[in-house]
């Protein structure tokens, strides 16, 4: 099977899409950390949990509730934008 034919599922696109947001917000808390100079171990200090729990959070391993993350972002000094638009071009439009 080819990957566009893959993609004609839709159970495979809708996959595909959690794994773009869950890539894209813990890639932006990883960059913010960074930035930040705070490792895991901090975070998990500021907010009373075990490290292994962020690092489950942050590989997409366990699921970020948005409480979860509305806690994270406060904890590195950060705020959260969403918003929902088009997709302008993406990999997943399937031609017929």
């Amino acid at each position: 099977m080819s990957y566009q034919e893959w993609l004609k599922n839709e159970a495979n696109q809708a996959s595909l899409r959690q794994e773009e947001l869950i890539v894209s917000v813990t890639g932006s808390i990883i960059d913010a950390m960074d930035r930040a100079q705070l490792s895991k171990a901090d975070l998990a200090a500021k907010l009373g949990v075990s490290r292994s729990y962020i690092t489950q959070i942050l590989s997409g391993n366990r699921n970020m509730t948005l409480r979860t993350l509305a806690d994270i972002s406060h904890a590195i000094d950060h705020g959260v934008y969403f918003s929902l638009r088009p997709r302008v071009s993406s990999f997943l439009k399937v031609s017929s």
